[in-house]
């Protein structure tokens, strides 16, 4: 009929204003709770004050974790494709000069025997050294620091030189930790040849 309104249709609901972290305020909250006790307490002994004191320190350390751990999450998620696609880009290098590594010494061999070796393309010792590069490149790759912005290991026409130098430093950083643990490795093996024998030596009535 004229003249009536019509029903007006159900609106959806608004949605809530986004709100901080629970953890994050809980956090603030329990460190203000302590820090009140502490105010308020008038007799409070060193003891207890350093015992609060921890309290305190153990829950920033716990914050602290959280955001890295939210951080880390972040950027793994942004980052893991282009990662993913530079260390298949690495690996067929890697392939590629470790096959011509190969050729070029089978080349010398061939020679050795008489016969005209085909001409290598490149030195043994610069095949070698590509091999290392991006041996380096894909360790740059597979231990880049969790929670930092990924750097390219390539670099673009878009870097900055800040980029650009912050990415050196980081491979320069990487390649020290893989030739530490390499080292670290080593001294290892030796260490467990050495106990290994005393043991030997301990079982066995020759040495006796």
């Amino acid at each position: 009929m004229k003249g009536q309104k019509r029903p007006q249709k159900p609106q959806p609901p608004k949605p809530e204003p986004k709100r901080k972290s629970l953890s994050h305020r809980s956090t603030k909250q329990k460190i203000r709770d302590i820090e009140r006790i502490m105010a308020r307490k008038s007799d409070i002994t060193p003891e207890e004050k350093a015992s609060l004191e921890r309290r305190i320190q153990a829950i920033k350390e716990q914050q602290t974790e959280r955001v890295q751990e939210k951080r880390t999450k972040k950027f793994k998620k942004r980052y893991q494709g282009i990662m993913f696609v530079e260390q298949k880009k690495i690996k067929r290098r890697l392939k590629k000069y470790q096959q011509l590594l190969s050729e070029i010494r089978a080349s010398k061999s061939t020679a050795k025997s008489g016969s005209k070796p085909a001409e290598p393309t490149m030195s043994e010792s610069d095949c070698t050294a590509e091999i290392q590069k991006f041996e380096n490149y894909l360790f740059y790759i597979q231990n880049y620091p969790a929670g930092q912005k990924y750097i390219s290991v390539f670099p673009s026409e878009n870097m900055t030189p800040e980029e650009i130098e912050e990415r050196r430093q980081i491979q320069l950083s990487l390649i020290e930790k893989m030739k530490q643990e390499h080292r670290d490795g080593k001294a290892e093996e030796e260490q467990q040849r050495e106990r290994e024998y005393k043991e030997f030596k301990k079982d066995d009535d020759f040495f006796a």
